[in-house]
């Protein structure tokens, strides 16, 4: 999974690279940084709200924060600010950019950071309209537990039942062990089935360029089983890599009042990609131990043939066994071609009903747009993670996701067991 760089505007604002002018509703797929705001800032940020205010060129500009609930900056009625000089500096921030037209169709989850209250979560929503919607959530000290209630590799492994936890040639840190806690915490347990054996690997940096972009920008990886050795074993891995010293604490995914990590979308996303894999993954893996077990009777078969103390009838039963074997293998060996050349065709069940529910609009995030795997892996972590931003980009998926659709396909050969 890929995320976009950081580049600098003024005022000493950090902000990636936004594509704007929308056609449709977005989910914001790039990196967002600030330094801590301080007071000093809010003058600059009240300035230019109020220009956008007097300007009258949006339909509606909402407000929501814990303490006074929803509030209308524009139009102006009984729930309005007597003044906009005393709007928290985290609505303030965040309206300093997400207000330009050029934004419209956007959502943002983003950490503002003040020196006073820590991290404060924040909801942008840009409708193709002009209606804007900032929300605030509750401010918090840390983005990660106490020390004492973070989860262990080996206490998620136990929990969840994935494969190994595994530091790389880098260490998972508190944040990013939190956020795979999250992501495995908000999976269905036929989901969960799906990542038995699966490994979750730390590493600096991915060996391999992603679709859209260089090594260094690739967040993480799924590497399935395809053929060989690995094959007969359950060799899948999710690899997490370095990102942006600042990005991990820039941007959160969910609702204001309930914000996950960032690498909880990343390592969902991943998971997405497992998902859809796994039609594909059981066939070889079907194959395989059926060719082993084939294999195993042709040995028997010829030991008997060579041994003398062996009964005809004996015989008869291994002849019996072998040509079931090698039936078995048979259509084992045609079932996987036909899944392969499903996969070559249209990337196999998963993404084939995903596309018929989605549609012809790609997304929901710009990376979301790259191909269909893409756009699964991206609906299927905010399905997860913010159904209600899914619903605004593809209003039939999140029920799609909710009611388990996407797993039909798998379903049918799923295993439970380890």
């Amino acid at each position: 999974m890929h995320r976009n760089a950081l580049v600098t505007l003024g005022l000493g604002l950090c902000f990636s690279t936004l594509s704007g002018c929308a056609k449709r509703p977005y989910y914001s797929g790039f990196y967002f940084d600030s330094p801590p705001l301080v007071e000093t800032d809010r003058s600059i940020m009240v300035r230019h709200l109020d220009a956008v205010l007097e300007s009258q060129k949006l339909k509606k500009i909402t407000m929501v924060t814990p303490d006074k609930g929803v509030q209308s900056l524009y139009p102006r009625d009984e729930t309005s600010p007597g003044t906009t000089d005393w709007i928290p500096l985290p609505l303030l921030f965040t309206a300093y950019f997400v207000l330009d037209a050029k934004y419209r169709g956007l959502e943002i989850d983003l950490w503002a950071k003040t020196e006073a209250e820590g991290f404060t979560p924040v909801s942008a929503i840009h409708d193709l309209d002009g209606t804007v919607r900032l929300e605030m959530g509750t401010p918090v000290r840390e983005l990660t537990p106490s020390p004492e209630d973070l989860p262990t590799k080996e206490s998620l492994r136990a929990r969840y039942q994935v494969g190994p936890i595994d530091d790389g040639d880098r260490s998972w840190q508190p944040l990013e062990l939190y956020s795979l806690a999250q992501a495995l915490s908000l999976l269905h347990p036929d989901e969960l089935a799906v990542l038995r054996g699966v490994r979750f690997v730390r590493n600096a940096r991915s060996l391999d360029a992603s679709k859209r972009g260089s090594k260094h920008k690739i967040r993480a990886t799924y590497f399935g089983t395809i053929r060989g050795e690995a094959a007969k074993k359950d060799a899948r891995e999710i690899h997490l890599f370095d990102a942006n010293a600042a990005s991990d604490s820039a941007l959160f995914i969910g609702e204001p009042s309930r914000p996950l990590p960032i690498p909880t979308m990343v390592l969902l996303h991943e998971i997405g990609h497992a998902i859809a894999d796994y039609v594909r993954i059981d066939a070889y893996r079907t194959y395989n131990e059926l060719t082993d077990s084939y294999n195993l009777q042709v040995d028997k078969w010829n030991a008997s043939l060579r041994d003398p103390n062996v009964t005809e009838s004996a015989r008869t039963e291994q002849s019996e066994q072998f040509e079931l074997s090698k039936k078995r293998m048979k259509e084992s060996s045609e079932y996987l071609a036909m899944v392969k050349q499903r996969y070559k065709q249209d990337l196999g069940p998963v993404l084939t009903a995903f596309q018929t529910v989605r549609g012809p609009d790609k997304g929901p995030t710009d990376y979301g747009q790259t191909d269909l795997e893409e756009s699964f892996a991206e609906c299927f972590a905010l399905a997860k993670a913010d159904p209600q931003a899914l619903r605004r980009i593809y209003p039939a998926l999140p029920d799609w996701f909710a009611t388990y659709e996407h797993l039909g396909p798998v379903r049918s050969v799923l295993r439970q067991g380890p």
